[in-house]
């Protein structure tokens, strides 16, 4: 019992933990600036990479989906350069799309491809290791203290001061915690962390800080009260997180709807 803790339990929540810290901050970002759908267009990207370095035999599969996270960052700079005459979140959408479906087409001539899709949505929360959380957790904590030293520029960014530099470097490093991110929890969570927390704070509190905090505390409970299901039914603990965050958004969307047909 004490091993099952040690090395899938705990692994697990303090990757929920973590997940939900460096999300919720990028997802206040791309909720402000309404480019909802960047996260889960980087995490597609981010899963092609894996599933081409797969295909062709390569065995740095992270640094080939950072690769293309970078590509991909450079292309949404120049085009949010564009915005006035190419809207960003239609964008967004085609470049999702675009790499689910090649993704789809490369995994046909992969002998675990269903397998290997299932990893890409579901990831695996609850198996965990500790190398692997320890190494997410200090990628994580560069890349925080990097946004906290320039974090003026940053809300520059959310103020419409646009800056190609800044742009650039804020995509860039979202790409690299998300190539991280979906190699430890797939694709499907990495943007429920992103959006969920903040989403169902934002109808209510719009400041950086407290909608932060209350995001966090969201992500955090809502991660234990998942993993603790899914050992407890023995279930994929990700879709639980999922399910319950989404709940929790749709309690808090209306709730807000009634509060505001009362005025």
């Amino acid at each position: 019992m004490r091993e099952l803790l040690l090395d899938i339990v705990i692994p697990g929540l303090l990757a929920g933990f973590i997940l939900t810290g460096i999300h919720a901050y990028f997802g206040y970002y791309v909720i402000r600036r309404g480019i909802i759908f960047v996260d889960l267009a980087l995490a597609q990207v981010v899963a092609l990479g894996y599933v081409l370095a797969a295909a062709l035999g390569f065995q740095y599969r992270e640094l080939a989906g950072f690769f293309l996270a970078v590509i991909a960052s450079l292309f949404l700079t120049y085009v949010r350069k564009l915005e006035e005459d190419i809207p960003l979140e239609g964008v967004i959408g085609v470049l999702y799309v675009a790499s689910t479906a090649l993704s789809l087409i490369t995994l046909t001539y992969l002998p675990e491809g269903h397998e290997a899709i299932r990893q890409m949505l579901e990831g695996s929360l609850i198996f965990i290791t500790w190398r692997e959380l320890i190494k997410a957790g200090l990628l994580y904590l560069m890349v925080g203290i990097f946004h906290i030293l320039f974090l003026k520029r940053f809300i520059g960014l959310i103020e419409d001061r646009f800056d190609p530099l800044w742009e650039f470097l804020f995509f860039l490093s979202f790409s690299l915690v998300v190539s991280s991110s979906v190699k430890l929890a797939g694709v499907l969570l990495v943007f429920s962390y992103l959006v969920m927390p903040v989403l169902t704070v934002y109808a209510y509190k719009k400041e950086m800080k407290e909608v932060l905090l209350r995001a966090w505390f969201i992500g955090i409970l809502v991660t234990t009260l998942g993993i603790v299901l899914a050992y407890k039914l023995d279930l994929p603990a990700g879709p639980i997180v999922i399910v319950l965050l989404a709940i929790l958004v749709f309690l808090s969307l209306t709730l807000r709807a009634v509060l505001v047909k009362k005025r």
